[in-house]
Formats: structure tokens, C-alpha cells, sequence
């Protein structure tokens, strides 16, 4: 079943769609951008982001805490980087002060540790 289809159906649990949503939305970004296919990754971390922004603050079952926020963490980043790769400077420093304002203190320093070594020291490949 379709994710659109299922979040019409009766009784669903739209913050799981959501989440299923947004971890599918990077696995095709990341494949995008494999691919080279820049834009089209940020189309998908975009569609990530947004989807997470409905859950990633909500109380969620410890079991799921860490998955949850790991993904919106993921999608915030990968969002960036994909806009940084598609040549959108001025969008990606945009993404990044979005994703520092929604962060805590915890959250901010894991983000500031990725970007310093993975994203920017590849931004000489570009």
C-alpha cells in the first residue's frame, strides 16, 4: 500500500506514516544523490524534512526516541549537503540556521561535528 493511501485510511496512525514517510523520502535521496542527481535529492530531504517536522518533537515511545530523532537529524543534514552539491549556497545556509534554531544544545553539537568533517571537507570535491 502506497503511504498516500494508507494515511487516508480510518484509524491510521499519521505521526508512523509520517516517520515512514520521511526515512523513505532519505533512502531515495540518498540513492539521488549517488546519482549525482543533486535537485532531485533535494526535492527528497526536502519531502523528509517536512515530514519530520510533524513528528520530531512529539512524545514518541522510548523505543523509537533515538530512531526518530537521528532521522530528523539525518534529513536536516542531507538536506543541506544536497543543496550545497546543487550549487544553492544561499538555500543551504538557510537549511542550516533552520535546523540550529529547532535544535537543542545536545542535537546542535552533533550537528556542528558533521558538518565540520563530513559535509564541508567535501565541498573541495565539488
Amino acid at each position: 500500500m502506497r503511504i498516500g493511501e494508507l494515511a487516508t485510511c480510518p484509524n491510521v496512525d499519521l505521526v508512523a506514516c509520517r516517520i515512514v514517510e520521511a526515512y523513505l523520502r532519505v533512502q531515495l535521496g540518498n540513492i539521488a544523490l549517488d546519482g549525482a542527481r543533486y535537485n532531485e535529492a533535494v526535492e527528497h530531504f526536502t519531502a523528509a524534512v517536512n515530514a519530520s517536522t510533524f513528528f520530531y518533537k512529539l512524545p514518541i515511545h522510548l523505543t523509537y526516541d533515538k530512531f526518530v530523532a537521528s532521522l530528523w537529524q539525518t534529513a536536516n543534514q542531507q538536506q543541506c549537503y544536497a543543496l550545497l552539491r546543487a550549487g544553492r549556497s544561499g538555500a543551504a545556509i538557510e537549511s542550516y540556521q533552520s535546523i540550529m534554531d529547532k535544535a537543542d544544545e545536545d542535537v546542535m553539537a552533533d550537528i556542528c561535528a558533521g558538518f565540520n568533517g563530513e559535509y564541508f571537507s567535501n565541498l573541495n570535491k565539488i
